[in-house]
């Protein structure tokens, strides 16, 4: 392949170019009487200015669904009525299930004494502070159905200060106790001191359940005879595979709104809110971005926008049992509070602390990020049997409220680009942007009398498969091959691309190129981009994130010289619109950003063959 130098500037290196093309136009050149621009014109684009993308702008984007999970279920709950017993050593048989515990003291959870925050149930531990009982004992019975539906348990508990757990006599935890055999008088090894009250939890396997009733046994240790305090309480939740009921569908779904720009009273957020004057329409809702459902106001003019936009949606629940969780997907620009019934259940680049009307967001969302659904996970334990409703408000950036307004126009890059650029123009005066060109070698053919028939000639080929048909024109290695220039700046699917227009001066020539997502040389087309994660908007679906990428290029043909009309006028070579070109160079790149991308350079050309066919 051959290669130029990527020195743009002035002296030794711009003639080391101009020697380079002079080369190729020579190894290129066949003799011939092409007229005008005919022929294949090799050169290079210089890009030196990029339009600034995805500048602040008014928009808001919303959109929210809110599924019902059923990850856990609850078989044990915290703060339950539990059998209880201390004072008495009860062997190992009080952990079957056969075990008699009517004699047993009954009431709920938490259990504890000598601890300073409040408790259900204070445990007896004897007449003597200095000699209190060592082992509490605890037993609950539940029951399951279906054992098989669940793929692990979940334990929270809390203690102090040794516990041993056991479901259906078999131990399944033994914390802060010795790995022997444990009796009514062995001890904690050390002391709870600090965080007594705190849950832990642990998951463990299925193993120990069936069908029916099942028993959960628990003994409690303290550290020494003369220990100031015990706690207990605990909850048993059957983990399953996700069963989920969409609660709040995404897009389409209708929401009432309030876009006046008043700051409401926090009381918007309770179901009971009346919505005086509020609107509806579908979701997504917003402004700015022309993909709205339902556009709402901006605000009274483009440099008064409203702070704070207010969306609220009634849901019903007929059994809140069903769910343990729920997932909320919500598409916000730029921050957003989440209220469930009137708690907030999730925040999103929003400052911590009290959310005012006031509040900005942490930072301006732009891009792809405002299309993006973010996620959460929450326990539904706010859900209510019946009537529910969700309430968002949607803070915009500072940036947003007083925006830029219109394109911006390509501003100077700190350094230039260059790009090699293959133009080729047949006969008929048809213009195509090449990848790449080979020159080969076609024999030419004798008449029976041995006279000249056809004389042997240059061919250029853009495909590949074709090369065996030729003779190569160049020697490597001791064998003929072909000549290739590539353009590697230029990819698209195919061979050639059709361009419209001319190359006469004065004129120009222009094309789009269409990168689909499956092209290998897709900017965004590999392993590690943040946003392939190869789901849809909700992140429910399988989807192929690599969109399209379009590039529209032109290039005016300058009748100047040199065609960089931010240098003075000279006067041009005597080949200048015959075997030399040049001009100003523009494109613009969408599928890439929210914006599209304005680039602007300058171009030169020369023509190193004339001949006006591809794969002869």
């Amino acid at each position: 392949m051959i290669t130029t130098s990527k020195k743009t500037g002035t002296g030794t290196g711009k003639m080391k170019i101009f020697a380079r093309w002079m080369m190729v136009a020579a190894l290129f050149m066949i003799t011939g009487h092409a007229q005008a621009t005919e022929g294949l014109w090799v050169g290079s684009v210089v890009v030196d200015a990029v339009s600034e993308v995805n500048k602040p702008r008014s928009d808001l984007s919303f959109d929210l669904q809110l599924e019902g999970t059923l990850l856990e279920e609850n078989l044990v709950a915290e703060k339950s009525t539990w059998s209880y017993d201390s004072g008495t050593d009860q062997g190992i048989i009080w952990r079957q299930a056969g075990f008699d515990d009517t004699s047993w003291s009954s009431a709920p959870g938490p259990f504890s004494y000598g601890v300073s925050q409040p408790v259900t149930t204070s445990v007896d531990f004897g007449g003597d502070s200095n000699d209190k009982y060592p082992t509490t004992y605890f037993r609950q019975e539940f029951n399951i159905v279906d054992a098989s539906l669940y793929t692990d348990l979940l334990l929270r508990y809390r203690r102090d200060d040794g516990i041993a757990i056991y479901i259906n006599g078999q131990l399944v935890l033994k914390e802060n106790l010795p790995s022997s055999l444990t009796s009514y008088d062995t001890l904690a090894l050390t002391s709870i001191d600090g965080g007594e009250t705190d849950y832990q939890e642990l998951t463990i396997p299925t193993s120990t359940l069936v069908d029916g009733t099942n028993l959960l046994a628990v003994e409690i240790h303290i550290s020494s005879a003369s220990d100031a305090d015990m706690s207990f309480d605990l909850s048993l939740a059957g983990q399953r595979a996700a069963m989920s009921s969409i609660l709040i569908g995404a897009r389409a779904n209708d929401w009432r709104y309030s876009d006046s720009g008043d700051e409401l009273p926090v009381q918007w957020r309770d179901e009971a809110y009346a919505e005086p004057g509020w609107k509806t329409g579908a979701a997504p809702l917003g402004y700015g971005d022309g993909d709205e459902a339902t556009v709402i106001s901006a605000g009274p003019s483009l440099s008064e926008k409203n702070p704070v936009s207010y969306f609220r949606k009634q849901f019903n629940v007929a059994d809140t049992n069903a769910f343990s969780h729920l997932n909320i997907s919500l598409q916000r620009d730029d921050g957003a509070v989440v209220y469930l019934n009137g708690t907030e259940i999730m925040r999103s680049n929003l400052p911590e602390g009290q959310i005012l009307y006031t509040s900005l967001p942490i930072e301006g969302i732009g891009a792809v990020d405002e299309n993006n659904y973010i996620q959460k996970l929450i326990p539904s334990a706010l859900l209510n049997d019946g009537s529910n409703v969700i309430a968002v408000e949607i803070h915009q950036h500072a940036a947003e409220l007083t925006p830029f307004e219109g394109t911006a126009p390509p501003s100077a890059t700190a350094s230039s680009l260059s790009l090699r650029i293959l133009l080729h123009e047949d006969s008929n005066g048809d213009v195509k942007l090449l990848k790449q060109v080979i020159q080969m070698w076609q024999d030419g053919t004798l008449n029976p009398d041995g006279t000249l028939k056809t004389p042997g000639h240059y061919v250029l080929l853009t495909d590949d498969t074709l090369i065996p048909n030729y003779k190569g024109v160049g020697v490597r290695d001791s064998s003929l091959v072909g000549r290739r220039i590539s353009a590697v700046g230029f990819d698209f699917p195919g061979e050639q691309t059709a361009l419209t227009g001319s190359m006469d001066i004065g004129q120009s020539v222009s094309g789009t190129l269409m990168l689909p997502g499956n092209l290998p040389t897709h900017p965004r087309r590999h392993q590690y981009h943040p946003q392939h994660d190869n789901l849809n908007a909700t992140y429910n679906d399988a989807a192929d994130e690599v969109g399209d990428i379009e590039r529209t290029i032109t290039l005016q043909i300058a009748g100047r010289y040199p065609p960089d009309p931010n240098k003075p006028r000279s006067t041009p070579p005597p080949d200048w619109g015959t075997a030399r070109l040049g001009g100003v160079y523009q494109e613009v790149i969408t599928g890439m950003h929210r914006d599209p991308i304005e680039v602007k350079g300058i171009f030169t050309l020369s023509r190193v063959s004339d001949r006006g066919m591809l794969n002869e």
